[in-house]
């Protein structure tokens, strides 16, 4: 993926890129609706698209009672799932959404973060 404009400040830097995610089959089903995704990375972090790999992860935190203190439930893994596809899809549509959010060291999602 390349940097397509990258911006320094008070040692942030953040390198805004165009994603292509085209290799999921059950987006490319609905390819002429699909947008250019656009990822930020940061030193430490990196928003992104959703993966497959990433839905595991995705289910713990949605089951644990603490991290899901202020939302209405704790969701089991079929919920989860169901919800990773939904933000996935809505991203793929339009180009933004609720992005997951990598530790870039060790590739594992850390949440998600609505952006627009």
């Amino acid at each position: 993926m390349e940097c397509v404009k990258q911006v320094e400040n008070n040692n942030i830097q953040l390198c805004f890129s165009i994603a292509n995610h085209s290799t999921d089959q059950a987006l490319m089903a609905n390819s002429s609706d699909m947008k250019k995704v656009m990822e930020l990375e940061t030193t430490r972090l990196k928003l992104r698209q959703w993966k497959d790999d990433d839905y595991p992860t995705f289910a713990e935190m949605n089951a644990d009672p603490c991290v899901m203190e202020y939302f209405p439930a704790t969701m089991t893994k079929a919920e989860s799932d169901e919800m990773a596809d939904e933000i996935r899809s809505l991203i793929a549509k339009r180009g933004w959404g609720f992005w997951a959010v990598e530790e870039k060291t060790e590739s594992t999602i850390y949440g998600f973060y609505w952006a627009s």
